[in-house]
């Protein structure tokens, strides 16, 4: 029956996204169209205005490269893993560690005391499957909500009095991307995103996930059966945590393009001999955040 179930879902999904790529093929289509008709309107209609000319289209051709690599792209795909992000340290140190460990308690309770049923989604994932923990490199801790089930009959604003009552920073990002960022210190964050099953699927809501439909779409959706109650538990830190159905599955839902593929961040990567010896201390780090 499950697999009725997928196979159904799957169709529905393909539908509204093949909905959505047509929207999004005329959209650009029409805005390359509307880019040759204006430039041609200002170049040709006055020649003194070459240079207004080619302001304009190079504004134009920008920004239409810039959205149709904001859809393709992921900025959620092992980003730590790429060059273009060399800032990210390769490992955090023991005080940054135990900051998280108590915002992550705290997070896990509070919304126990709500009965909001949460689970491990994204990067955090991975690192119940690998260590067990978050990630040495990671700088969040990613949880993930049902926004139709006992979140959606609390008030905003007491869902949110109840984290700052506790000292936590609390950034509302539901509009943009349905997703709560909490802070407390110098550098604990856990992230609690807000999914919606549409037509059988796990989807974010948002203006910002409308404007980038495909990148949501590939990077942020999976199928609802995969969080049905009740969920199976693994060992996170130093409690149980629920993960989505399936196993490691889900990964492939959030991360298509490499989701077995093991990774280090740019930080952490080997470039010489002399760097074999800071990196082969990688797995002691594991330790901190146990």
């Amino acid at each position: 029956m499950k697999k009725v179930g997928t196979i159904h879902a799957t169709s529905k999904k393909i539908k509204w996204y093949n909905i959505h790529i047509w929207f999004l093929s005329t959209f650009l289509i029409a805005l390359a169209l509307s880019y040759v008709n204006v430039s041609n309107w200002i170049c040709w209609k006055n020649h003194r205005s070459k240079i207004k000319c080619s302001v304009f289209c190079t504004c134009m051709f920008v920004g239409l490269v810039f959205y149709v690599k904001l859809n393709i792209d992921t900025h959620n795909t092992h980003e730590l893993d790429s060059d273009q992000t060399p800032h990210f340290p390769c490992k955090r140190s023991p005080k940054q560690a135990e900051e998280l460990r108590e915002l992550f308690h705290d997070v896990h309770e509070i919304l126990n005391k709500m009965n909001v049923r949460h689970f491990l989604i994204y990067g955090s994932i991975w690192g119940a499957y690998r260590v067990q923990a978050p990630l040495p490199w990671d700088y969040d801790i990613d949880l993930a909500i049902i926004g139709d089930e006992t979140y959606s009959k609390i008030p905003k604003s007491e869902f949110i009095k109840a984290f700052r009552e506790q000292g936590i920073s609390v950034h509302d990002s539901t509009t943009l991307s349905s997703c709560y960022y909490l802070t407390r210190g110098e550098f604990a964050q856990v992230d609690i995103d807000i999914f919606y099953n549409f037509h059988g699927w796990m989807q974010r809501a948002g203006l910002v996930t409308w404007f980038l439909y495909y990148n949501y779409q590939k990077y942020h959706s999976f199928p609802a059966w995969m969080v049905e109650h009740p969920l199976p538990e693994m060992k996170f830190i130093d409690i149980q945590m629920a993960v989505p159905r399936g196993g490691m599955d889900i990964l492939k839902h959030l991360y298509p393009n490499d989701w077995n593929k093991p990774f280090t961040p740019a930080a952490c990567k080997v470039k010489s001999k002399k760097d074999k010896t800071r990196a082969s201390t990688n797995s002691k780090l594991l330790a901190t955040y146990r």
